[in-house]
């Protein structure tokens, strides 16, 4: 199946760059980034030496397909799969609403005009990653964490009339069930699984990825603990936010 999967390059990215930069920009290069499993994550590289992200939701670049069990794709159930352009935007206009900084989102579309499938485009935040901080120089960590704490703090002062994703929320959707009170003891006994995912050769990176289990909610990644844009969550009333995927 790998082999069979379509992936971007710099000409068929071309439309998206001068929708989003115009004539000021021409695409140099693109490279597909590692340990996406629900949609593809590629970094864009300008003439000018600046970068930007493109994220694409396509049946090509979910690696969840054909793995999950039916039912899995359920808007109204909280556990289920969470991928797509729609709850992308939902996460980050309630993430910024809360006061918490996102990568910028410069451009969502989703008219297949400018390539052919559901995309987003937004700000490359450079820099290391705070776990490498924490691991090199935990005094100087101290600061970024401390405005991840308010970030936090900020988000649990959310308020949500029931629990689910966002964007099923603001919809005007509400679950079945609707407290996480009622909620988990309905889930099967939390256990955590680590398992091989796929072979080195159907991950895009060249590396082995690894799906984490805990009771009906599933994860896949590498174990480097990379982590995409977190999709927002509504429980016991309040925005959480957690990961979207590995």
């Amino acid at each position: 199946m790998a082999d069979e999967r379509g992936f971007a390059d710099v000409e068929s990215m071309r439309p998206v760059v001068r929708a989003v930069f115009g004539s000021s920009r021409s695409l140099l290069r693109v490279e597909r980034l590692a340990h996406g499993s629900k949609k593809g994550a590629y970094r864009l590289t300008m003439d000018d030496g600046t970068t930007s992200l493109v994220y694409v939701w396509d049946g090509s670049e979910d690696y969840w397909q054909g793995v999950l069990p039916e039912g899995a794709d359920d808007p109204a159930d909280p556990f289920s799969h969470a991928s797509g352009l729609a709850l992308f935007e939902a996460a980050a206009r309630r993430l910024a609403s809360a006061g918490v900084r996102c990568p910028e989102l410069l451009l969502a579309d989703q008219s297949r005009a400018l390539y052919p499938a559901d995309i987003a485009v937004v700000e490359d935040v450079a820099g290391g990653s705070l776990e490498a901080l924490l691991e090199s120089d935990p005094a100087a960590a101290g600061r970024p964490l401390s405005v991840v704490a308010g970030w936090l703090a900020a988000m649990s002062a959310v308020r949500s009339p029931s629990p689910g994703k966002v964007a099923f929320i603001d919809a005007g959707g509400r679950p079945p069930v609707t407290s996480c009170e009622k909620i988990m003891p309905e889930q099967p006994e939390p256990v955590v699984v680590l398992g091989s995912m796929r072979s080195a050769g159907d991950v895009p990176s060249g590396r082995g990825m690894t799906t984490v289990s805990v009771g009906r909610s599933r994860w896949i990644g590498s174990m480097s603990g990379s982590w995409t844009w977190p999709v927002v969550r509504a429980c016991s009333g309040r925005s959480r936010a957690v990961p979207a995927s590995r």
